[in-house]
């Protein structure tokens, strides 16, 4: 019973292990979590401090559409072109460019980037997002 009760002993110290390097894990990713949300949270609010001049534009865009004529905004027209396509793509056009845009700029495609461009690419990221929506939102 001796060397029964010494494997025992010897398998409780390694699940101990085991568990106290999972639970640490588990905190390093809450901890990468809790960035993350800042980061965008920050994206988010530089989004909306941010002013784009548009002193070029005098009125909304009119396009016809079909048998009716539709007022593109400046942020709406400003959504279509971060995402390169035109007032009349549908949906899958506007899927396909959002795909094509996410392998170029995610974040995770750039882990070994300088700290700089991540923030780079994190910011073009929840752009191309925000672009994204508000197309999607019109198809």
């Amino acid at each position: 019973m001796g060397i029964i009760s010494r494997i025992i002993n010897i398998a409780n110290s390694q699940n101990s292990i085991f568990k106290q390097g999972f639970e640490k894990n588990i905190e390093l990713i809450n901890e990468e979590d809790d960035e993350l949300k800042r980061i965008i949270e920050e994206l988010n609010q530089n989004s909306t401090n941010e002013t784009v001049d548009f002193s070029t534009v005098s009125e909304p865009n009119k396009y016809s559409y079909g048998a009716k004529k539709i007022n593109i905004s400046p942020e709406i027209s400003n959504a279509f072109a971060i995402l390169e396509i035109n007032e009349f793509s549908d949906k899958e056009e506007l899927n396909e460019a959002f795909k094509n845009k996410l392998k170029i700029y995610h974040p995770d495609k750039h882990q070994k980037s300088s700290k700089e461009e991540k923030d780079f690419f994190i910011k073009k990221t929840a752009e191309l997002i925000e672009a994204y929506n508000t197309v999607k939102k019109l198809l």
